[in-house]
């Protein structure tokens, strides 16, 4: 439980924040309670932090409840035990709010930093105390809310309703989330409030950056910058490479880079020119995530050519995070289910080029051709052609980065949204 940025003030009202702050993989939720709790809002914002240990051997594809063994029985128990510490937890801290310790009174708002199966099921615990404590709720949807209503059986979608019948506001992060929730509560406990980046990330990223770091790394390749620099496509693994579409990618790279002597693009029926083969043959393609690369690389091996072309980073920090950032031209997200990744929005940011699957808010931020390319998630065949279109394509690349940059800017800009969220607190309030 923690208190950050402004002073305390007492006219502010009292906003708890419930969710994942995890600082080896600074997941979205981590990026996006950490923002918040910095921004300039006329709220006192405190944390309540449901963290267990990451994950780091996960091989599912899509969230669910079977993902609570797959990590194995010891991180199963773990977690669970960690749960119910939180469970017991979470009234003592509104106690302690509500007892005149508090500069600023009890818990007005609690905000869900939510996600879906069994965590939804742990915040429907304290969404039930604080509605016992008079607190306003919003559930913000960090995952696919329409993936979680249509994979859950009709008793549990039942339950699913009775729960958000309870919460005053649901914010969700795509058209499509937007579209299911209407079907499901009332329209005007809806409303869609996309992930942004911050202004001290636009500018650890700027093209001015990207100019000096080139001349320092003689080899890598700036976005929109390429040359006869070599092609740079990054995959952002976090701790779920395999969920984030890592064995697509080594497929789709071992049918660019065959071992037989077939032709290094016919398997995948693209022909490139002389230029466009020398690209290929001095593109890299850098890897980063969590404990679960290996599992990919053990069902999807990289044939011996392919292997030439790939660096593992593992874990990022931040600082090594804006680097890869700076040094690349494209990012590949392949990925099975999303909510809004920030991978994306900071490659994009950062004037990369997108390929990625029309999954969760994606296909809000990724037009097909314009700023980017989508294929199915597993289709590494299409993966693999829109990774050869890429690589002979650099003035594509420069003009994608360009307006990839501009959209960031204009409506993905943090402060803004979070100024949007103030108001979503006030006009809670004001419904009391």
């Amino acid at each position: 439980m923690s208190e950050k940025g402004q002073e305390p003030d007492i006219k502010k009202p009292t906003v708890v924040v419930i969710g994942i702050i995890l600082k080896k993989t600074r997941g979205g939720h981590t990026r996006f309670i950490e923002g918040l709790l910095d921004a300039r809002i006329p709220f006192r914002l405190v944390h309540f932090n449901t963290a267990r240990p990451p994950k780091d051997r996960s091989s599912s594809k899509r969230p669910g409840y079977g993902e609570l063994l797959d990590a194995g029985i010891k991180r199963a128990l773990l977690g669970a035990g960690i749960t119910i510490y939180h469970a017991l937890s979470f009234p003592l801290f509104l106690i302690k709010e509500a007892s005149g310790k508090s500069p600023t009174g009890p818990v007005r708002i609690a905000h869900f930093v939510g996600t879906t199966f069994w965590p939804f099921w742990e915040y429907a615990l304290y969404a039930l105390m604080l509605k016992l404590a008079r607190a306003k709720t919003i559930y913000h949807w960090h995952a696919s809310f329409d993936d979680f209503w249509t994979r859950s059986p009709k008793i549990g979608r039942f339950f699913i309703w009775l729960v958000l019948r309870g919460i005053d506001l649901n914010l969700v992060l795509s058209k499509t989330d937007y579209q299911a929730m209407q079907k499901v509560v009332r329209k005007d406990r809806v409303t869609i409030l996309p992930n942004g980046i911050s202004p001290e990330f636009l500018g650890s990223v700027s093209k001015d950056k990207r100019l000096i770091l080139a001349k320092q790394e003689p080899t890598p390749s700036p976005a929109g910058e390429t040359g006869d620099r070599p092609i740079t496509f990054l995959f952002m693994g976090g701790r779920d490479p395999i969920r984030k579409g890592l064995v697509d990618l080594l497929r789709a790279l071992n049918l660019i880079y065959p071992s037989t002597d077939d032709g290094a693009t016919a398997r995948v029926g693209r022909v490139l020119g002389p230029e466009g083969q020398i690209r290929l043959e001095r593109a890299r393609f850098v890897v980063s995530g969590g404990g679960n690369v290996d599992l990919a690389l053990a069902e999807a091996p990289p044939g011996e050519k392919a292997k030439g072309h790939i660096s593992y980073l593992g874990y990022l920090t931040p600082e090594e995070t804006v680097r890869e950032y700076l040094l690349a031209d494209v990012l590949v997200l392949p990925s099975y289910e999303e909510g809004l990744p920030y991978g994306i929005l900071e490659a994009m940011g950062a004037g990369q080029a997108i390929v990625s699957t029309p999954v969760g808010g994606i296909p809000d931020v990724v037009e097909e051709g314009k700023n980017g390319f989508l294929v199915s998630p597993g289709d590494y065949t299409s993966l693999a052609q829109r990774l050869l279109d890429l690589v002979d394509s650099p003035k594509l690349l420069s003009q994608i980065g360009q307006n990839n940059r501009r959209k960031i800017e204009e409506e993905y800009f943090e402060p803004a949204l979070f100024d949007r969220l103030g108001t979503y607190y006030q006009n809670l309030l004001e419904k009391n």
